[in-house]
């Protein structure tokens, strides 16, 4: 956490290991390859300049010693995967040329596009429709279900939440006030 942040208790465990306790480059070999993360606004965490098929290709790049081509072909699988239309099409259009819902799908081609075994979806589906997010939720748990990760589901939505987590914990100020299995 960087400053003015900071961690004054506790743990986080992932795979046996204590995350608060590894360097920063041994976090790095995690971050994307065995834990990933969907943002919340997908508008402000896409960068507006790239192509949106660029900023895929680039994950893969970065986590797998690939060449550009094949970054490319699967960048195109992966908006395919996320069922984003015209993925040849989509690859060379910027983040302000695609819908909410579409910016979404590509998040999530970003996040799994290393295979993550956890997934962490910040609040997926705000500020989408009620149609568009029935559809996220119903790709993400296509996608749980086909890549056999785990998915820490983060939202205020009630409803959502009551259908598609099997373990809840209400959170207020950063504690665990809660649970319902």
């Amino acid at each position: 956490i960087s400053d003015p942040g900071r961690i004054i208790s506790g743990s986080i465990y992932f795979n046996g290991v204590d995350l608060l306790s590894i360097s920063q480059s041994d976090m790095w070999k995690i971050r994307g390859r065995e834990i990933s993360m969907i943002f919340q606004d997908p508008f402000t965490s896409l960068n507006p300049v790239i192509t949106i098929g660029e900023q895929i290709s680039e994950t893969i790049r970065q986590h797998f010693n690939v060449s550009r081509k094949e970054a490319f072909s699967r960048a195109i699988a992966l908006l395919e995967k996320v069922e984003i239309g015209e993925p040849h099409i989509r690859y060379g259009q910027y983040p302000h040329q695609l819908s909410g819902g579409m910016r979404q799908r590509v998040m999530i081609a970003i996040a799994i596009s290393c295979e993550a075994r956890l997934l962490i979806a910040d609040e997926p589906t705000t500020a989408l429709d009620v149609s568009t997010q029935a559809s996220i939720m119903g790709l993400l748990e296509r996608l749980r279900a086909e890549q056999g990760m785990a998915i820490i589901f983060i939202s205020h939505n009630m409803r959502l939440v009551k259908k598609y987590c099997k373990k809840i914990a209400i959170m207020k100020s950063g504690k665990i006030v809660g649970r319902i299995y």
